[in-house]
């Protein structure tokens, strides 16, 4: 039975997030974000059950569902911590660009 570190390691090593990534196209912008989130995901996953996807050949498929997830959903840890802070961001800046009507 491998430690999780080893998993996420084999996983990051082997190519399997940036092409999960490359599929999903997350933007270059949120890439270091997104790969982060989902290694500390993947080491706070139970370990008899990250074994057990690895084991089953269904690895790959976990760590592309895992990063579609967290990319789309507006309910993620990431969409929370990253996206949804710069989305407001973007709206507050172009406010500042409206003219006032002074006179």
């Amino acid at each position: 039975m491998k430690a999780n570190a080893e998993i996420v390691d084999d996983v990051v090593r082997l190519g399997i997030v940036d092409k999960a990534m490359r599929i999903n196209r997350v933007s270059p912008i949120y890439a270091d974000d997104l790969r982060q989130e989902l290694c500390l995901a993947l080491l706070e996953l139970n370990n008899e059950r990250l074994n057990d996807i690895a084991d089953s050949g269904k690895l790959e498929a976990f760590v592309h569902r895992t990063v579609r997830n967290m990319w789309r959903s507006k309910t993620s840890r990431f969409y929370y911590n990253f996206r949804k802070n710069e989305a407001q961001a973007t709206t507050t800046d172009y406010a500042r660009y409206i003219p006032d009507d002074e006179g």
